[in-house]
């Protein structure tokens, strides 16, 4: 029996992208992604934990090796609404949105190929 809420392997393309795209599932992975990114529990992401999730981040689509200030300043330029040099947890979800709208395109076009 599948839990509610759980990916299977057999949904739909548009059955996914719901999934994907409902806000309760972008808020669970968005705090889940942040906790683990804020390393000291501060509950904020400051520059060096921004860098950890941008290296990190196979989908971002980012090669670790790139990340330098310049990134890391436009990605505080973005998501740092307040503009008071971190990101809190609200802050980082319209982050996690992008990543996993990435994803249901990368699924969509896979799906198209095969």
């Amino acid at each position: 029996r599948r839990v509610r809420g759980e990916l299977d392997k057999n949904m739909s393309l548009e059955d996914l992208e719901k999934h994907l795209l409902n806000p309760i599932n972008i808020t669970a992975a968005a705090q889940a992604a942040f906790k683990e990114a804020d390393k000291d529990n501060s509950g904020y992401l400051d520059r060096s934990e921004v860098k950890f999730v941008l290296e990190n981040s196979v989908l971002t689509g980012v090669q670790p090796d790139v990340v330098d200030d310049a990134l890391i300043d436009q990605f505080f330029q973005e998501f740092d609404k307040d503009k008071n040099g971190k990101i809190s947890s609200d802050e980082f979800v319209p982050f996690v949105l992008q990543i996993l709208k990435a994803v249901v395109e990368i699924v969509k076009a896979l799906h198209n190929v095969g």
